[in-house]
């Protein structure tokens, strides 16, 4: 069955896409901040965030890379 045929398939990789989006554009703004820029902390908080919200959508069976 393809991704766009299941509806779990397509939500986990619809998911996933704004997941990436988000680390993406936190990675970003990291790299273009001063190294005593407040926010430091605020974009390392979010890609933590960012790589356990990838852990629990991979982990869920219901949701597996393998099916």
């Amino acid at each position: 069955m393809s991704t766009i045929d299941d509806p779990i398939r397509r939500w986990r990789h619809d998911l996933m896409n704004q997941l990436g989006i988000i680390d993406g554009l936190s990675r970003i703004l990291s790299s273009e901040a001063a190294p005593d820029d407040p926010r430091l902390e605020d974009y390392v908080t979010i890609q933590n965030a960012v790589k356990r919200a990838v852990e629990l959508v991979q982990s869920h069976p219901s949701t597996s890379v393998n099916e």
